[in-house]
C-alpha cells in the first residue's frame, strides 16, 4: 500500500499539496510540494515570502480557486485576494494555515494562525512549538497554550506520552527543555510541561482548551530542591519568587528555566535593589542560577570586565564572541545570541573598566577575554554598530599572532565612519545624546508618540550653547524623557555616560592603522534595509581593506537602531546562524 498526505481547503477544491510518506512519517508528515496548475506562497505578516524553514501563513493560487463565497462580497474580498506573484489579475487565498519550507521543497503544516499569540513583543506560533514537542522520543500528542498567571503571561505545554515510553526521566521538564531548545529560540521554549493521560475534548471530539489545568511546581524545570543555605541565598530567593511566582525557589534552580527572560530579569535587578543587592543584567545571563548569583554577590566570581560573559555555554560547535557596540551595551548581545543556532556556544565580550588608550590596547584586552574560553583558533567574532571596528581590530590582532578567523561579522558598521575631525567634548556629547534620544523615533513604540518628536526639536536648539551639564538636566526634568527612561529601564545620567564612553572609544580608531588581513576566511558585511534598501556599492567602506568579491553583503531588516531590537534580532540571529553554519575554508 502507499499512504499520500493531502493539504487543501474547500475554497481550493479538495487538495492544493501531496506528500507520499514512508513509516518513519507516519506520525507528523509533511503536507508536501503542490500538484499540478497550483502554486503555494508562504508569507509574513507584510505578505513577503518567508525564508526556508520560517513559519508564515500559506497562500494558495492557480486554477483550481473557488470564485468566492456566495453573497459574501466582504468574505470573499478578506480571503481572496490579488496575487502579487503571479500574472496580472491572477488571485490567491488566505488560508489562514500556518506552514513553512524544508530545504528539500516539502512544506511543513504548522496548524492555525488564529492560534497564534504575543509574548513579551514576539509573535509565537504555538503550532510551531506543539510540533517540535511530537518530535521529541516519547511524545504521542502535544498542545501548547499561553496562560496568564497572575500579571505574567506564559507559555505552558501540555502532552500525553505513548504508552510504550521510556522511562519518566524522557518527559521530565528538564529533559523536554534541553531538547527544544536544539530546535526553537529560546523565547519559544514553554516555561511548564504538564504531562496528561488523555488531552480533554469537547462533546463533539475537538479539543477543550479552557479544560487544560494550570500548572504547578512539578510542571517547571526545578533541578531538585535543596533550600538556600545563607542570607544572600535567602534574600535573592525571595527576589526570585516575587519575580518568577514561584512559591519556592532552590539553590541549583535556574532563573530562565523557571519562566525567567529579560523583562522579568529586569524586574529581578528591582527586586535585589530593594533587599539591599546589586545586581546587573549581565550578572544574571553569566550566573542563572541562584546558587551561582550568591557567589557572585559575595565576591567569588570576576569583577565585570576581566572575562567573558556566558550567554550560552552548551553546543557542540566552536563558540562566537559578540563584541559590545562603541557605548559598552551588551544587552543587544544576550537578546542576539539567543537567535543563534542553539549549538553554537556564545560569548559576550565586555568593556574593561578603563577605556585603553589606543585600540591595539583594546583588541588585545577582548582577544585576551576570548582566548580564555577559547585557547586556539580559529576563530568566530561578532561585531554590531561601532562594536565592528573593534571586532576588525581584534582579527588584526590575531593575525599578527598567526590565529585565524573562520568568521568575522560587522553588523551595519562602516569602515568610513569615523569622523576626520572630533568634536570638543561637551559638543560630542551633547550630540551623542540626541543621537541616542533621536534613535527612539525610529522604533515601534514611540514612532508615533507625538509629544517625544515635538521635544526633541525643542531639545535640539536648547543645545546649541547649552552646557552638557544643563543640557542633561533639561533632559532630565522632561516628563516625557522620565516616561521614556522608566520604559527602557535606564536613567538619562547613564545615557550620559554611555556617550562620554563612546566618545572615548571614537577617538581610537581614526589613530588606528586598519590593515589588510589574509587570515580571515569569511568576512561577513550586514546591512540595515531601512532607510535605503540598496547594496551598498563599497560594502559600507570595507573595500578599501579587502575585495569586493570576497566580502558577503547580507540585507537584515529594520534601521540601524531596530535590527538588534525585536522582532528584527530575531532576523539578525538567523542569518548569523546561516553564516557560522557553513564557514569557508582558508586558501593556502
Amino acid at each position: 500500500r502507499r499512504l499520500l498526505n493531502g493539504y487543501g481547503p474547500t475554497e481550493s477544491t479538495v487538495c492544493a499539496t501531496t506528500y507520499s510518506c514512508d513509516e518513519q512519517q507516519l506520525l507528523a508528515p509533511p503536507i508536501g510540494r503542490p500538484i499540478a496548475n497550483t502554486r503555494i506562497h508562504i508569507l509574513d505578516a507584510w505578505d513577503q515570502p518567508c525564508p526556508i524553514g520560517v513559519a508564515g501563513e500559506l497562500h494558495i493560487a492557480g486554477a483550481q480557486l473557488a470564485r468566492g463565497y456566495l453573497n459574501r462580497p466582504e468574505l470573499t474580498a478578506e480571503r481572496f485576494v490579488p496575487d502579487p506573484y503571479g500574472a496580472p489579475g491572477s488571485r490567491m487565498y488566505r488560508s489562514g494555515d500556518l506552514a513553512r519550507w524544508r530545504a528539500d521543497g516539502t512544506l511543513d503544516f504548522l496548524g492555525r494562525n488564529d492560534h497564534q499569540v504575543k509574548i513579551r513583543g514576539f509573535r509565537i506560533e504555538l503550532g510551531e512549538i506543539e510540533a517540535a514537542l511530537q518530535a521529541c522520543p516519547g511524545v504521542r500528542e502535544a498542545v501548547v497554550l499561553a496562560r496568564q498567571d497572575g500579571a505574567h503571561k506564559r507559555l505552558v505545554a501540555y502532552l500525553v506520552a505513548v504508552e510504550e515510553s521510556a522511562s519518566p526521566e524522557v518527559l521530565s521538564p528538564e529533559a523536554l527543555r534541553t531538547q527544544l531548545s536544539s530546535r526553537l529560540p529560546e523565547y519559544m521554549l514553554p516555561a511548564a510541561y504538564v504531562q496528561l493521560p488523555a488531552l480533554p475534548l469537547t462533546s463533539n471530539g475537538k479539543l477543550d482548551r479552557q479544560a487544560l489545568p494550570a500548572p504547578d511546581a512539578s510542571t517547571l524545570g526545578s533541578r531538585g530542591y535543596e533550600p538556600p543555605h545563607n542570607g544572600v541565598e535567602q534574600l535573592l530567593a525571595q527576589a526570585w519568587a516575587a519575580v518568577l511566582q514561584v512559591s519556592r525557589i532552590g539553590r541549583d534552580d535556574h532563573f530562565f528555566e523557571l519562566g525567567g527572560h529579560s523583562l522579568l530579569a529586569v524586574q529581578l535587578i528591582t527586586q535585589a535593589s530593594s533587599r539591599g543587592l546589586t545586581l546587573t543584567i549581565a550578572d544574571i545571563y553569566q550566573h542563572p542560577t541562584l546558587r551561582a548569583q550568591a557567589q557572585h554577590l559575595t565576591g567569588s566570581s570576576a569583577p565585570i570586565g576581566t572575562a567573558a560573559l556566558a550567554a550560552r555555554r552548551s553546543g557542540s560547535e566552536r563558540p562566537v564572541f559578540i563584541v559590545p557596540t562603541g557605548t559598552g551595551d551588551i544587552k543587544y548581545a544576550f537578546e542576539l545570541t539567543s537567535f543563534i543556532d542553539p549549538l553554537v556556544p556564545s560569548y559576550v565580550l565586555p568593556w574593561p573598566e578603563d577605556m585603553p588608550c589606543s585600540m591595539e590596547a583594546l583588541a588585545a584586552h577582548a582577544v585576551a577575554l576570548m582566548r580564555a574560553i577559547q585557547p586556539e583558533g580559529p576563530y568566530r567574532i561578532v561585531g554590531a554598530s561601532s562594536g565592528a571596528l573593534l571586532a576588525y581590530a581584534m582579527a588584526q590582532h590575531l593575525a599578527e599572532q598567526d590565529l585565524r578567523v573562520d568568521l568575522l561579522g560587522l553588523v551595519d558598521c562602516g569602515n568610513d565612519e569615523a569622523p576626520a575631525e572630533q568634536l570638543p567634548h561637551d559638543e560630542g556629547v551633547k550630540e551623542s545624546l540626541l543621537g541616542i534620544l533621536g534613535s527612539l523615533l525610529f522604533r515601534d513604540g514611540y514612532r508615533d508618540h507625538e509629544p517625544l518628536h515635538q521635544l526633541l526639536d525643542e531639545l535640539q536648539e536648547f543645545s546649541v550653547g547649552a552646557s552638557v551639564e544643563e543640557f542633561v538636566a533639561r533632559c532630565a526634568d522632561e516628563p516625557v524623557l522620565q516616561w521614556v527612561a522608566e520604559q527602557e529601564q535606564v536613567t538619562i545620567h547613564q545615557v550620559q555616560a554611555s556617550c562620554v564612553r563612546l566618545l572615548s572609544y571614537a577617538a581610537l580608531w581614526p589613530k588606528f592603522l586598519a590593515q589588510p588581513l589574509s587570515n580571515i576566511a569569511k568576512f561577513v558585511v550586514l546591512y540595515a534595509l531601512e532607510p535605503d534598501p540598496e547594496p551598498p556599492t563599497d560594502a559600507l567602506g570595507w573595500t578599501s581593506l579587502r575585495p569586493q568579491d570576497q566580502i558577503e553583503l547580507i540585507p537584515a531588516p529594520g534601521n540601524h537602531a531596530s535590527m538588534l531590537e525585536r522582532p528584527h534580532v530575531q532576523e539578525l540571529g538567523r542569518l548569523l546562524s546561516q553564516s557560522l553554519a557553513v564557514p569557508r575554508a582558508l586558501s593556502q
